[in-house]
């Protein structure tokens, strides 16, 4: 009672060291916080066991991956994910790249890890990745960096079926087009593909010129 009423009359300083002796960490802790002391906070919240407000100062402080640790260590799962992507997202634009990817592998994000696994030049890991999230044209990116044009184009059309699928036409002709010019192997099936996307667009002189050049007339 003491220290609620030191607490009340602003007296923060002889609040907290109440609270610490008679082992109300919780309460100390919620006046440094008050005070803007976040550091010494998250001392009390530790001392309480109060994790979900320890992990609360955390984020404040922008700890995210401990963030995300805590999280994971009391079943929250989500907020674990949520938490290593954020810690991710701060390495990454501080060019660590290879503790970026362990944050986005933690994070369960696919595509910011593979990501990450081309920018280290890991591509046979990038590759499989972006494969298994439908990211064709990413990985047909890397296959035309190694200079493995016949993959690339598979990746290509690949990615240009997908923005078929899902009504983006543009997109669709351009990466196409994108198939076509890798220059291997038949590429009649493509420019068919690639005539119909300009036929839908309204290029009827490209598609016409497309269909004339693998005779469908």
């Amino acid at each position: 009672k003491y220290a609620e009423m030191c607490e009340k009359l602003g007296d923060n300083e002889e609040a907290i060291k109440t609270y610490e002796g008679i082992e109300e960490y919780k309460k100390a802790g919620d006046v440094y916080r008050k005070i803007n002391e976040p550091v010494k906070a998250k001392q009390m919240y530790k001392q309480a066991g109060k994790w979900l407000k320890y992990v609360e100062v955390c984020e404040e402080l922008k700890e995210f991956e401990e963030a995300g640790d805590i999280y994971l260590k009391i079943g929250y799962t989500y907020k674990a994910k949520h938490m290593y992507e954020k810690a991710g997202d701060v390495y990454r634009k501080i060019e660590n790249y290879s503790k970026a990817k362990e944050m986005y592998r933690q994070a369960r994000n696919k595509l910011k890890y593979a990501e990450m696994c081309e920018v280290l030049e890991e591509n046979e890991e990038a590759i499989i990745f972006y494969e298994s999230i439908r990211e064709y044209e990413k990985a047909g990116n890397i296959y035309m960096k190694i200079k493995d044009t016949v993959r690339a184009k598979q990746m290509y059309e690949k990615a240009g079926d997908v923005y078929k699928e899902d009504g983006d036409f543009v997109k669709a002709k351009e990466i196409y087009k994108k198939a076509i010019d890798t220059g291997k192997g038949s590429t009649d099936g493509l420019k068919y593909k690639y005539a119909e996307m300009c036929e839908k667009l309204g290029d009827n002189e490209e598609a016409i010129k497309t269909y004339e050049g693998i005779e469908e007339y």
